[in-house]
């Protein structure tokens, strides 16, 4: 919310501004009376911290996201990563047979309009390279790291220890233990070096948790917005499913929809 404020010096007497005030309480749910006394508080905080008048800029929220963007990464405007081609997540893996798995990832971030970079970082054969990826990571603009790994999976763990950027483990799944053995390497970390793991080979999980990350933290309405219509789509989805079930019996739902396997993915 406070992001999404600016500071107005004639808050209380400038007419011209009483339409922009008006919106912006209405978008943020809150009085505009509330709004004003904010704005006030801002000013009058300011001016004692400075001893000068704080000065009418002609479009303060522009400036106030440029300072935070700019000069500490702090935030950045809807879509403007996507079009500046700047990466707000990185999505890495260990090998490029991963990236089958991790392309699903990758698929969530493009229809949410989020601007990644993908690209294989081994803990095993190149930790140098893992090493270097993990530590720039904040200083580059990365948000989020989603990291893929199968067997002995050990890259989103190490990632997780070398930056504070938050990491997703996605355990991809193996031959000999069917991903298990990527499960447990990621998910059993040791305190104080979290890993969000999500379930064997769901990468798409890992892309929508990330969204849902720079969504929140991020203070995004529009990909809040976005998310939001996500989940109104897929409970739709389960409705029209559930009419067609109780319309057609089991049977004939079965062979109209294919769904044969038994097993749930």
């Amino acid at each position: 919310m406070l992001l999404r404020h600016f500071p107005d010096p004639d808050i209380l007497l400038n007419k011209d501004r009483m339409e922009e005030r008006k919106a912006l309480a209405r978008d943020n749910a809150l009085p505009e009376s509330v709004l004003m006394e904010v704005s006030k508080t801002y000013t009058d905080v300011a001016e004692t911290i400075t001893g000068n008048k704080l000065k009418i800029s002609e479009n303060p929220r522009e400036e106030i996201i440029d300072v935070l963007d700019t000069q500490f990464g702090l935030i950045r405007k809807s879509g403007e990563g996507l079009a500046k081609g700047r990466a707000l997540v990185g999505v890495i893996m260990g090998s490029d047979s991963d990236l089958p798995c991790m392309k699903e990832c990758c698929d969530v971030l493009k229809e949410f309009g989020v601007a990644y970079e993908c690209t294989v970082v081994s803990a095993h054969r190149t930790p140098d390279r893992m090493m270097e990826y993990a530590k720039s990571a904040s200083s580059r603009g990365l948000r989020c790291i989603v990291a893929g790994a199968g067997g002995a999976a050990h890259l989103p763990g190490m990632v997780a220890a070398l930056t504070v950027v938050p990491v997703i483990g996605v355990p991809v799944k193996t031959s000999a233990l069917s991903g298990v053995d990527s499960l447990y390497s990621i998910v059993q970390m040791p305190k104080g070096v979290p890993v969000a793991t999500v379930a064997i080979g769901n990468a798409r999980n890992a892309g929508l948790l990330a969204v849902r990350m720079l969504a929140c933290c991020g203070c995004d309405p529009t990909l809040m917005a976005k998310m939001e219509k996500f989940q109104d789509d897929s409970r739709r989805e389960v409705e029209d499913n559930v009419e067609k079930l109780e319309a057609l019996g089991e049977e004939a739902y079965l062979n109209a929809s294919g769904k044969k396997s038994a097993i749930v993915m």
